[in-house]
């Protein structure tokens, strides 16, 4: 049954009314998704199509289609080296970490643990996952799943005395990292032929968000609960490394921060990192920052770094400084005020060859100038014509942007399509005085059509965040720590660009050899 709210319409007598409207006949009830309007006022249903849409393939095919996969065993691989040969005392353990991994992956498709084992003892299916692999990888023997699936237990136990430690972790990210930059660039993304500084393209942009995974305990420490009828003492659970989302602790959990990549083709997303954010100190904002600064060494030809409003002027200043431009609004200040800086006079050529010094300011990310037309100070803002992207001496980079007055009448014929050079980073000066131009200052100003369609990518994120919480129970955390939750979400990022390596094959058809060796998506389902 479908968990959308679905509500009763106020009748509305005039004929012809659809029931998807806003007004639907009074016997018609709709599917909602938003909740009430303030007026009590049913929306329509707005369908959502994106990379969240399933593959048209079953369960077991895309299980197939995980253990062929060159990232499960180069998985397999890590485990296997870091796995000791004994339990702590008894026998040697008699599965391979094939059969672990692989729970990892199923979890996000049938739901739970619990699920995923309960599929791996049917006979039949196991047989059919290791029949697969022989068929997909005929001559490596390596690439084996054991003939017995191992038991939930085994996998508990296993993960805990060999997998739970930060530099575990450490390696997972950096495998998963290297798979999705390389699926990346197979499906097109970060293509350095596309798009150009001054009108860059969308498949070159990462683009990010913080999301906040709730814990599955809602206490944040141990503490003792007294029945008041039996006075029975029960010790409630928590998760120690779970924060609080607001301040009276009413929500506890984690903030996680992922940085991703897409085309406009259904499914073809990639996660190309993720982290937690710290308890304390750190925004989210500076664990995107970061995961970028890195991303750039590896991906040359990325563009933009797109983030929500928790993106600050340091930010700015590190991601123009990496050679990006940063796409982001521009926080208010007090008053509801737009932010302003000033930059000081600039030389504007005109078009009859002459030079003009005018003093700029930046407000509200677009810079301005002011001119006096009928007593009244006006402020013009300038139109961007081209961005340009110098190397320092040393190293980084420095943004220059060339803007014009615009052709209006308040403007002095002769400074009408004047322009000039305005640097983007902030100086040295406006650093060390905490006065920083990108505070108020935007290579691409926030209002634009470019603004608009680079920033609205964003807005995948926030579904991406969606459906990873929706293949959660009750839309918590499926383990506790955050150990334990980030290799959780490093299966999730693995699977989000093998779909993506399925969906792009489908459409167009590419071959999947360097990635699955002879497994090929069905036709049918």
């Amino acid at each position: 049954m479908s968990n959308k709210r679905r509500v009763r319409q106020h009748r509305d007598t005039r004929a012809g009314v659809r029931p998807w409207s806003p007004f639907a006949p009074d016997d018609d009830v709709i599917e909602r998704i938003d909740g009430l309007s303030p007026k009590f006022v049913a929306r329509g249903y707005q369908p959502r199509t994106g990379s969240t849409e399933p593959l048209p393939l079953s369960n077991m095919q895309l299980l197939i289609g995980i253990t062929s996969s060159k990232i499960f065993w180069d998985l397999v691989a890590d485990a296997e080296l870091i796995a000791s040969p004994k339990f702590a005392m008894g026998r040697p353990r008699q599965h391979n970490m094939a059969g672990l991994v692989l729970a990892e992956f199923g979890a996000w498709i049938f739901g739970s643990i619990r699920a995923t084992f309960r599929e791996f003892e049917d006979p039949q299916q196991w047989e059919n996952l290791c029949r697969s692999l022989i068929k997909n990888h005929p001559t490596d023997k390596r690439l084996r799943l054991p003939p017995k699936p191992p038991s939930r237990s085994s996998y508990y136990t296993r993960r805990k005395k060999d997998l739970e430690y930060q530099y575990v972790v450490d390696q997972v990210r950096l495998r998963c990292t290297e798979f999705a930059m390389s699926v990346a660039r197979h499906i097109g993304l970060f293509d350095i032929t596309k798009g150009t500084m001054t009108h860059p393209d969308l498949r070159n942009v990462i683009y990010g968000d913080g999301t906040f995974v709730q814990s599955p305990f809602n206490e944040l420490h141990p503490t003792d609960h007294v029945d008041p009828e039996t006075a029975v003492i029960t010790r409630r659970r928590c998760d120690p490394d779970a924060t609080a989302w607001h301040q009276d602790g009413g929500t506890n959990g984690r903030v996680w921060v992922m940085a991703s990549a897409r085309n406009g083709a259904t499914n073809e997303r990639v996660i190309l990192d993720l982290s937690p954010r710290p308890k304390f100190g750190t925004s989210d904002a500076t664990v995107f920052t970061d995961m970028v600064l890195k991303l750039t060494k590896r991906l040359p030809a990325a563009q933009c770094a797109v983030y929500d409003m928790a993106f600050g002027g340091i930010h700015a200043d590190q991601v123009l400084f990496a050679g990006l431009l940063p796409i982001t609004k521009i926080a208010l200040r007090a008053g509801s005020l737009s932010s302003m800086r000033q930059l000081g006079p600039h030389p504007f050529k005109t078009s009859t060859r002459t030079t003009e010094q005018l003093p700029i300011e930046a407000i509200g990310g677009t810079p301005a100038i002011f001119v006096v037309f009928e007593g009244e100070r006006i402020q013009i803002d300038l139109e961007m014509r081209k961005l340009d992207r110098e190397a320092n001496r040393g190293d980084g980079y420095r943004i220059y942007g060339t803007w014009r007055i615009p052709d209006r009448p308040e403007v002095p014929r002769r400074l009408r399509g004047a322009t000039t050079r305005i640097r983007h980073n902030s100086t040295r000066e406006e650093i060390a005085e905490d006065r920083r131009r990108t505070r108020a200052l935007r290579a691409i100003a926030p209002g634009t059509d470019a603004f608009n369609e680079l920033f609205g990518i964003r807005e995948d994120a926030e579904s991406m965040h969606n459906h990873l919480k929706s293949r959660l129970i009750n839309r918590r955390a499926r383990s506790t720590g955050v150990i334990r939750q980030q290799l959780n979400l490093h299966a999730y990022q693995a699977l989000t660009a093998i779909k993506a390596l399925i969906a792009h094959s489908i459409r167009t058809g590419a071959p999947l050899d360097e990635f699955f060796g002879n497994w090929r998506p069905p036709d049918k389902t």
